[in-house]
């Protein structure tokens, strides 16, 4: 019988030759096989086995792929994300719709209705808010040491002109590998922390634990905690990756 022990536990085992299919414990007589192991986020691993009645127990350990520096992703007209929110079953598309310019900076048009910077992907309008925002540090290249701030502020027109000033601090901190209804990804975890004020009084706080894929060029999963009075308002909200078209 042939045993195949891998780390990670739930690395996919293939016998390449002879061609055959592998399950654990399976009887297969004395011989030389190929298999192959493999996980996504991992180096995969080919290796050539005896097997004799005296040796039907193999251990492989896979290595570890580094995400290493990641670019600021080019998005086009034409792509597009679509998330579920599997609480309320409902779906959410992010669509780039073409490029606009607000306040100076260009940005990508979406068809939400955000905007978000090109140069950093911070977002310039949300709904009918207009941001005025200042990133500090360094966001791109992501690397697992990234760590920034932003500080931006909007006129709120329905409600007095009031302003909503918003402080938020990011931060990298690892990665994972995560299986979402889109596939299976190596991301990078981030991490938002942010305090909004209305005219200079404590209005709210949020924790978004994001995980950005290289491979899709954009968020894999989102999940939001919000908190009044430093206790959480409910469950965090998650939206997960359903499909998507960069092409």
């Amino acid at each position: 019988t042939l045993n195949v022990i891998t780390a990670p536990a739930d690395a996919r085992v293939e016998i390449l030759q002879p061609a055959q299919s592998y399950r654990s414990g399976m009887r297969l007589p004395a011989g030389s096989y190929t298999l192959q192991i493999t996980q996504a986020g991992y180096q995969p691993l080919q290796q050539r086995i005896q097997l004799s009645p005296g040796q039907t127990q193999f251990r492989f350990e896979l290595t570890k792929l580094s995400l290493g520096a990641l670019a600021l992703p080019q998005w086009q007209t034409g792509y597009s994300w679509t998330y579920h929110n599997p609480k309320l079953n409902e779906d959410f598309i992010e669509q780039v719709t073409g490029f606009v310019e607000v306040n100076g900076r260009r940005g990508y048009q979406m068809k939400s209705g955000s905007v978000y910077d090109v140069s950093n992907l911070e977002a310039l309008t949300v709904g009918d808010m207009v941001w005025q925002s200042e990133v500090i540090g360094q966001k791109w290249p992501l690397t697992a040491q990234t760590q920034w701030q932003v500080k931006a502020s909007s006129v709120m027109t329905s409600l007095d002109n009031q302003v909503l000033a918003l402080h938020s601090r990011a931060k990298v901190l690892g990665d994972e590998v995560i299986s979402v209804p889109a596939g299976t990804f190596h991301c990078y975890i981030i991490e938002n922390v942010s305090d909004s004020t209305l005219s200079g009084k404590p209005l709210s706080k949020s924790v978004i634990k994001m995980w950005y894929c290289p491979e899709v060029k954009h968020m894999a999963r989102f999940e939001t905690t919000s908190f009044t009075n430093g206790e959480p308002i409910a469950e965090p909200v998650i939206s997960e990756l359903k499909s998507f078209s960069i092409n």
